[in-house]
């Protein structure tokens, strides 16, 4: 019995250490049509919107490279009003955050574009928050 505790213990550890090595990517969807308030209009779709094309910003080795990176770009949206331009404050959304995102390279939504060394695109809906 404890070996079999052991042996599932170890297999867990591996697997884990696994999944945490795999590539990650820096997602978002393009400044200028997130900015576009006639974006939000024609993507609102009741409780969500979209489709909204994500292309991938960078590449990490884990996702804890990736989400400084991720702080960064978010923080850089807030200084270049993204939300309010963009006219998404309308529908809820008070921060960028949501449109910026760690994805990892086995997601099912991920594309690839082009040859082996492209960048991946995605292709999503995203939930609006909701009204207090």
């Amino acid at each position: 019995m404890v070996k079999l505790l052991f042996a599932a213990t170890s297999i867990t550890l591996l697997l884990t250490s696994v999944a945490q090595a795999q590539t990650w990517y820096l997602m978002a969807p393009d400044e200028k049509i997130v900015s576009e308030p006639r974006v939000a209009i024609r993507m609102e779709r009741g409780p969500v919107v979209g489709p909204l094309e994500f292309i991938s910003r960078a590449k990490f080795s884990t996702r804890a490279e990736c989400e400084p990176a991720r702080e960064q770009l978010v923080a850089r949206w807030r200084q270049l009003s993204i939300i309010k331009r963009g006219s998404w404050d309308r529908y809820g959304f008070t921060s960028p955050s949501i449109f910026v995102r760690c994805i990892p390279a086995n997601d099912p939504h991920l594309k690839k574009e082009g040859g082996p060394e492209s960048g991946r695109t995605m292709e999503t809906f995203i939930n609006r928050p909701r009204y207090r």
